[in-house]
């Protein structure tokens, strides 16, 4: 490829531009002699025939000035006939005084009226054509003679003729000198090529020894020194210097490639050996992160989603959209408080935590969910900003263990507690109660004492009952489980709270599971259990617009789920994560605050659990779950 444009050089080279230049200044001197020659030439031979023309008009006017008079218009044919044959004859006409034809080469012009005819009698010839039409062919000349009768003009002779030795001279002209410039470009052709070839002979060496140091074979290139004192003789010196030069630098160059050779194989294996290195540690990160149960995702410093591992899905599940390019305001509802965490962070270069709360969606509904999220930014080699890191974890579960913990712990107090009140109480409010009974029956019934005293003894009642449960609560007897359908338990519950719900106007509904399955647990504690739930729904609906409470039950496998839902006044957010504390109550008034609390260590005896989900002015659910360590019925299977 590299030789082509020198192929092409030579096509074109300076010994045929010499010769080439040589012959065109050859053909230009050529062709302008030839043409002051033709020039001076046809001039000559074209006024000798003008002249002639000029002759015969005035022979033509002298014959003819005696037949004026006559009426005959043939008189005049044997003039013209004597013309035809001196000339080549294109017309002839005779024009009397009043520039009438009187005769004419052509008789159907006689008697026509000539209006202009030259004056200048004795004149110059007009002539059609110029130089280039007078050496192209025959050419017409126009001769005027007047017809004179001593000094009377009678009329004119108008003559019109063609001649063709015009063109004949030029054509043999016009030969010669073509053969004249051929000899000429011949001669011119062979002594240029000889000088040139003395110039262009080192010139195209050069030229071929360039090429083959484009190429790249300068050890191929053989150029002697040239002994020439002229111009050529001193490029051809220089480029051998040149070429001498080039050798040393391409020796040099190729010991610098082996060199630069022998690093870049060392570096590339370094390289490799580096590239090896990073793949398997960032392998072994991703790895490490993908394994993490953390949610880990990372961002650009405008805030869009780069990458994420499956942690961060499962941590974030129902509560937004996590998608690469997505913003990171779509990972939770009302993502604007994360935003602005993230940018802080990558402002400020500092770690930064957020703890947002959530409602998210489960499988069983929705749940409020607490999430804590730890932002550090991200920089390059340059301390430029390159985004932000954020872990996220879903501390919602292990707030409930905690929770249940601190419950367990305050229990554990209680059940102390219990035990001392037990024997320092117990004794002295059955004694009051005796005497408050004794008293009662000695006051009137119409006595204002006995007021007194029945309050006395039905308050005093009251917190023995309390006791009673609060020893229930702290010292939990020992139940006796046997296998028991508990849509039975359910319905029994329900009817021992059905006068509340006539009197409060309530609309009780059950969808009971009826596939004749029981379930290993102890009625009276459970038949409790859905009392104390059933009773706290019909009182939370006793104001409500809607009043309606559904109970519903369902096998999930090995597991009974229970279900009261009710459409009372709601549990406020702050207050949900503490119902079940012992002591505590968002009843206003006769709320002891342990019934929830035994309901939820009855269910935890029998290895179930108990979830509550509930939004103010729209009511409550209560989810329980049992398990069926034993089960009896069609079909059914016993495991001990």
């Amino acid at each position: 490829m590299a030789k082509e444009p020198t192929q092409r050089a030579f096509a074109f080279s300076l010994g045929r531009k010499f010769v080439i230049m040589l012959a065109a200044i050859i053909l230009l001197i050529l062709l302008g002699q030839t043409l002051v020659s033709l020039s001076n030439e046809v001039t000559v031979l074209d006024s000798r025939i003008a002249t002639e023309g000029t002759i015969l008009a005035q022979s033509i006017a002298s014959s003819s000035s005696g037949m004026m008079d006559g009426d005959n218009p043939d008189r005049f044919a044997p003039l013209f006939a004597r013309v035809a044959n001196a000339v080549d004859l294109i017309d002839v006409a005779i024009v009397n005084r009043d520039d009438l034809v009187v005769g004419h080469s052509n008789p159907d012009e006689v008697g026509a009226k000539i209006v202009d005819h030259d004056a200048n009698v004795f004149g110059k010839p007009r002539t059609s054509q110029g130089l280039v039409n007078l050496i192209h062919g025959e050419t017409e000349y126009t001769a005027t003679a007047p017809i004179l009768k001593g000094t009377s003009v009678l009329g004119f002779v108008h003559l019109r003729f063609k001649s063709g030795e015009v063109a004949d001279r030029a054509g043999r002209l016009i030969a010669s000198a073509a053969a004249m410039g051929l000899f000429w470009l011949l001669v011119g052709a062979a002594v240029g090529t000889l000088y040139v070839r003395r110039i262009t002979k080192p010139i195209a060496a050069l030229t071929l020894a360039s090429a083959s140091v484009i190429d790249g074979e300068l050890d191929d290139v053989e150029l002697p020194d040239s002994q020439r004192k002229d111009e050529v003789g001193l490029l051809q010196r220089t480029f051998v210097h040149l070429l001498e030069s080039l050798k040393g630098k391409e020796k040099e160059n190729r010991r610098l490639m082996e060199e630069v050779s022998t690093i870049n194989e060392r570096l590339k294996k370094r390289v490799d050996e580096v590239t090896s290195e990073l793949q398997e540690t960032t392998a072994y990160l991703q790895s490490v992160i993908r394994c993490m149960e953390e949610g880990v995702i990372t961002c650009d410093p405008e805030g869009w989603i780069v990458q994420f591992n499956d942690g961060a899905r499962l941590q974030l599940q129902g509560l937004g959209t996590i998608k690469v390019g997505e913003s990171l305001r779509s990972l939770v509802a009302d993502g604007e408080e994360l935003a602005e965490a993230v940018f802080r962070a990558i402002r400020e270069t500092e770690t930064v935590q957020l703890e947002l709360v959530r409602t998210g969606n489960q499988t069983k509904g929705t749940e409020t969910r607490t999430l804590v999220f730890r932002i550090y930014p991200l920089l390059g080699l340059n301390g430029e900003s390159m985004g932000a890191v954020m872990t996220a974890f879903d501390v919602t579960q292990s707030r409930r263990v905690d929770e249940q913990l601190r419950r367990h712990d305050r229990l554990a107090s209680l059940g102390t507690i219990a035990a001392g009140l037990a024997h320092e109480l117990g004794n002295n409010m059955h004694a009051i109660n005796g005497f408050s009974s004794l008293l009662l029956r000695s006051i009137p019934a119409s006595s204002p004492e006995h007021g007194d005293a029945e309050a006395i003894h039905s308050e005093n009642t009251r917190a023995i009952q309390l006791l009673d449960r609060f020893m229930l609560f702290a010292q939990p007897r020992d139940g006796v489980s046997q296998m028991t359908r508990i849509d039975a338990l359910i319905e029994e519950a329900l009817g021992m709270c059905g006068y509340q719900a006539h009197k409060w106007t309530i609309q009780v509904t059950t969808d009971l599971a009826d596939e004749g399955r029981e379930l290993e647990c102890d009625g009276k504690l459970m038949t409790q259990v859905f009392l104390n739930l059933s009773l706290n729904a019909l009182q939370a609906m006793q104001k409500s617009p809607v009043k309606r409470l559904t109970v519903s039950s369902r096998w999930k496998g090995e597991a009974l789920e229970i279900v009261f839902e009710d459409t009372g006044t709601g549990i406020a957010p702050n207050a949900l994560g503490r119902i079940f504390d012992p002591f505590f109550t968002t009843k206003s008034e006769d709320g002891s605050g342990l019934g929830l609390s035994i309901s939820h260590q009855i269910i935890e005896r029998h290895q179930g659990t108990i979830a509550v989900e509930s939004e103010v002015g729209v009511g409550t659910r209560i989810t329980v779950e049992l398990p069926a360590s034993k089960t009896s019925g069609d079909g059914s299977r016993r495991t001990s």
